[in-house]
């Protein structure tokens, strides 16, 4: 029984044993950026090596300030309740759309953390996916905010206009964002919300 314990152990060190330490850094450096974007993290920049693991490309904080005016431009236009309702969940919407305009190809994973908790509904989140001839390798641009619809005084559903700066193509993606008493959280991404 001890053998087969063992065994897993013998079998990795074996494996090593031909790497060069080299060869162990482009790994460990993989592990790492891998770890980073699974836990939220920017990647470092000392990791060198490239490694296996490519960490997705988020947007610059010029793109990110730009986003946040859009929106609050576009909450100016809007009657009272629902200018205090996108002023209050800003964070959340800013967030959001950072992702859904990322390189991530994991969209609605990393959308979850902003969702209602066992109510969720993601699908068609990712706007890549609409747009023919768009490589991942650069974050897509926000092209507008707005389309704001009131639906209660505590849920709102909005869109998203996102454009390729490669490829000039563009998509547009919906959000519905719900106050259920415990603070703004996402109630549904996709293509069309209700």
């Amino acid at each position: 029984m001890k053998l087969m314990s063992v065994f897993p152990l013998l079998a990795t060190g074996l494996l090593l044993a031909g790497c060069t330490t080299t060869d162990l850094q482009g790994v460990n450096n993989s592990l790492a950026q891998l770890n980073g974007a699974l836990s939220g993290q920017a990647p470092n920049a000392n990791l060198s090596g490239g490694g296996l693991f490519q960490a997705p490309v988020t947007l610059s904080p010029a793109d990110q300030q730009r986003i946040q005016s859009l929106i609050q431009q576009s909450a100016n236009n809007q009657n009272d309740q629902l200018k205090q309702n996108i002023q209050a969940s800003e964070s959340v919407i800013t967030n959001s759309i950072n992702i859904m305009a990322s390189t991530s190809g994991k969209k609605c994973g990393l959308l979850e953390r902003y969702g209602v908790p066992g109510s969720f509904y993601c699908a068609d989140a990712d706007p890549f996916t609409a747009m023919a001839n768009t490589p991942r390798s650069t974050p897509l641009q926000v092209q507008s905010v707005g389309n704001w619809q009131l639906q209660t005084r505590n849920a709102f559903t909005m869109s998203v206009t996102f454009c390729s700066s490669i490829s000039g193509a563009c998509a547009s993606k919906s959000l519905k964002v719900i106050n259920l008493g415990s603070g703004w959280q996402l109630s549904q991404v996709g293509s069309y919300v209700n």
